[in-house]
């Protein structure tokens, strides 16, 4: 079986970026649209409540912090970026911490996909639900995160009305995903993305992410 093409966007920041027409190529008591209740981590609703998102968006990290100190390091520098990403798409990129934590292309990506999604007057909207999320490696200053990402109430409103857009979220096959990413320590002991690769449906990959 061949394997689904690798992404530099990831499906996170491409649901965004379906909404706006840019999109990547080559190889994250509130407000809940629909569905069962979700309920975030003590440690990450920490991370998030540092951005104050709108009543109707919700950044949900379900897997509590490992108990090895530098895994939960690279653990909660990864929800730091992905909190901090869709804060400033809400606020149309005018919030600019998310870009710290991404080297590279990585970051000409993100940036991109939030002027042009700022352009078009658009903001993130609902529930985006980061689940099973592991780190499978640390190896000096490079470590691997895995995580399951659950999408299905999650899509894109209108900036300027806060009207949803009733097109933009995903159906639920597309909408359940793994993404494996590369984080890097910088010399100031913080963990930036570097690489990502995003496993979907009928990749075996994605299978474990279906509940």
């Amino acid at each position: 079986m061949t394997a689904p093409p690798v992404r530099r966007t990831l499906a996170v920041v491409a649901v965004l970026a379906a909404a706006t027409g840019c999109t990547g190529n080559a190889k994250g008591g509130a407000f809940r649209p629909s569905g069962q209740a979700v309920t975030p981590s003590p440690s990450a609703a920490r991370e998030v409540a540092r951005f104050p998102f709108a009543p109707d968006t919700q950044v949900v990290f379900e897997t509590p912090a490992p108990a090895d100190t530098v895994q939960a390091r690279v653990y909660a520098d990864f929800r730091y970026l992905f909190a901090a990403y869709y804060y400033a798409g809400q606020v149309q990129g005018r919030d600019h911490r998310y870009e710290d934590r991404l080297v590279g292309t990585e970051r000409s990506v993100f940036v991109g996909t939030l002027t042009k999604l700022a352009d078009d007057h658009k903001a993130p909207w609902g529930t985006v639900r980061f689940f099973d999320t592991q780190v499978t490696a640390v190896y000096g200053a490079g470590a691997a995160v895995e995580t399951c990402v659950d999408e299905s109430r999650f899509g894109t409103k209108d900036a300027r009305t806060g009207k949803p857009d009733a097109r933009s979220t995903p159906s639920t096959k597309k909408a359940r995903y793994r993404i494996r990413a590369g984080m890097q320590r910088g010399s100031d002991g913080v963990w930036r993305l570097v690489s990502y690769e995003t496993d979907k449906l009928p990749d075996p990959m994605a299978k474990g992410c279906q509940h």
